[in-house]
């Protein structure tokens, strides 16, 4: 069995986001003290997303409902649903995606 408690060494991915752990169909990232200013354009992604913010505030822009993130604020993007982030005050939050890409 594989696991790990403890990452140190987690991958980084091109937006900042760190690798937590991988399973066979499910991801764990975790974006740490991203900045207010990015912002992602609308997109739509081939997996669902469930989020939880442990600090800082953003908005969910999800289709045309705008859902505002905080401390303790838990999200869900459906798949192939579109959607973007704003960050609005420095931000981490954990994210599981799946199926992972």
């Amino acid at each position: 069995m594989e696991h790990s408690t403890h990452r140190n060494d987690a991958p980084t991915g091109d937006r900042g986001q760190k690798q937590l752990i991988e399973g066979d169909g499910a991801l764990l990232r975790l974006w740490q003290d991203a900045q207010p200013g990015q912002h992602s354009e609308m997109h739509t992604t081939p997996y669902e997303t469930l989020g939880y913010v442990i600090s800082g505030r953003g908005i969910c822009h999800l289709g045309d409902e705008a859902i505002p993130l905080g401390p303790g604020t838990a999200w869900r993007v459906p798949k192939d649903t579109p959607h973007r982030y704003e960050i609005t005050e420095a931000l981490t939050a954990v994210e599981s995606i799946t199926p992972r890409p």
